[in-house]
């Protein structure tokens, strides 16, 4: 699957992919002066995190687009519940019949 080889700062390299989705967010909360980097992805049933740290004016992100069947290991993964699969059912569900694909 494709996924993104990401190295903060001469670090060991992490590699992101995931089934579904994987990305890396950069963002601030209530205009922080640092930024906040986030890598995550996910599947149907789980969503995975990678990293979660702050950055620096200064800092050097590396990052390539690669090929692997063997992402990093993520610091965080959790699992969706039922109710979350089903609401997005219903969701995708209404989507498809507002497009005239299902009735």
């Amino acid at each position: 699957m494709k996924g993104f080889e990401i190295q903060i700062n001469g670090g060991v390299p992490i590699v992101i992919a995931a089934e579904h989705y994987a990305f890396a967010l950069l963002g601030s909360v209530n205009g922080e002066e640092q930024g906040r980097l986030t890598l995550m992805g996910g599947n149907l049933t789980e969503r995975f995190t990678w990293w979660n740290g702050a950055l620096e004016n200064g800092d050097k992100i590396r990052v390539r687009v690669v090929e692997t069947e063997c992402p990093s290991v993520p610091i965080l993964v959790r699992k969706r519940s039922w109710e979350d699969l089903y609401e997005r059912y219903e969701k995708l569900k209404i989507e498809l019949r507002n497009l005239g694909k299902i009735e």
